[in-house]
């Protein structure tokens, strides 16, 4: 079974940039709930984010990214100043 927040956890453990794994971040509109996020803290725009992260999946995990696309839900982003968040409320 493929866990979403691990492989999270492992994707940002092994990109090569400022990324920091959030297991349980609160969004906007959220009201408490929790979900996995990815906070990225240098110039690595959110589209060549995905298109790592969709490749480390694919790589580990034989999972494709059409089907990750579905198993995330889409994601989120909010501004944390000098980087941003991207996260993904349906995959909690």
């Amino acid at each position: 079974m493929f866990n979403v927040a691990k492989a999270l956890e492992n994707f940002c453990n092994a990109y090569e940039g400022e990324v920091t794994f959030y297991p349980d971040y609160s969004g906007r509109c959220m009201y408490g709930r929790t979900c996995p996020g990815i906070a990225v803290n240098d110039g690595t725009q959110p589209f060549e984010l995905a298109l790592a992260l969709a490749e480390y999946v694919s790589e580990t995990e034989d999972i494709g990214p059409y089907e990750l696309s579905d198993i995330l839900g889409g994601s989120r982003t909010e501004s944390l100043g000098l980087g941003y968040i991207i996260y993904f409320p349906r995959a909690a």
